[in-house]
């Protein structure tokens, strides 16, 4: 799970992909809050390119196909966004 530093209406984001919250608490400025972030899908890329050499193969953990000359590979386009408020300015005494 990762942490970042979002807008109060969790509509701007100004640090994101941090792995604790005391890291996030450094760079947390004004009125910006802490949230939990998760992974949203917002789409997915397909290539097909033409190779030299003659291949078959299927590599699913590569997100691969080679079909003799031709090479298919896939890939899941994701987003770190806000899931949930971990953190207020308003807790700032706290440890």
């Amino acid at each position: 799970m990762t942490y970042g530093c979002y807008s109060p209406d969790l509509k701007g984001k100004s640090l994101s992909g941090k792995y604790t919250i005391e890291e996030c608490k450094e760079w947390c400025w004004g009125d910006h809050v802490i949230c939990s972030e998760k992974d949203k899908v917002c789409g997915f890329t397909v290539t097909i390119s033409w190779h030299k050499y003659w291949s078959f193969r299927f590599k699913p953990y590569w997100q691969e196909i080679e079909l003799g000359f031709l090479r298919i590979t896939w890939n899941v386009n994701k987003y770190k966004w806000a899931h949930k408020i971990v953190w207020r300015p308003e807790n700032k005494g706290e440890k």
